[in-house]
C-alpha cells in the first residue's frame, strides 16, 4: 500500500544486475531477467533504467557503429556502476 510502482521497478532491475552481477547488459537482457505480471513489454523497462540512470547506478553505453545499413539497430546497452555490487 502506497509504494511507487516506478520505484519497485527499478529496484527489482537493480536486484537482477546485482544477482547477476553484470557489469554491463542490454535492455533485451534485462527484460527478459525481469519479465513479470506487471513487465511484460521491452518497452516496459524503459522508465525505470531511467530511473537508475537519474540516481547513478547504470549509464548508457554509445551503440556500436553499424556496418550494414540493413536488419535491426543494436538493443541499447547500459554499464553498471561498481558501486552496485558492493551492496
Amino acid at each position: 500500500m502506497g509504494s511507487d510502482p516506478l520505484l519497485d521497478d527499478a529496484r527489482h532491475l537493480l536486484a537482477w544486475i546485482t544477482r547477476r552481477g553484470v557489469q554491463e547488459f542490454s535492455r533485451r537482457q534485462i527484460f527478459d531477467g525481469v519479465r513479470n505480471q506487471r513487465i511484460t513489454k521491452v518497452t516496459d523497462v524503459d522508465p525505470a533504467l531511467v530511473l537508475l540512470i537519474d540516481h547513478g547506478w547504470i549509464q548508457p553505453l554509445d551503440p556500436p557503429p553499424r556496418e550494414h545499413r540493413s536488419g535491426r539497430p543494436a538493443a541499447p546497452r547500459y554499464a553498471v556502476h561498481p558501486d552496485a555490487h558492493e551492496s
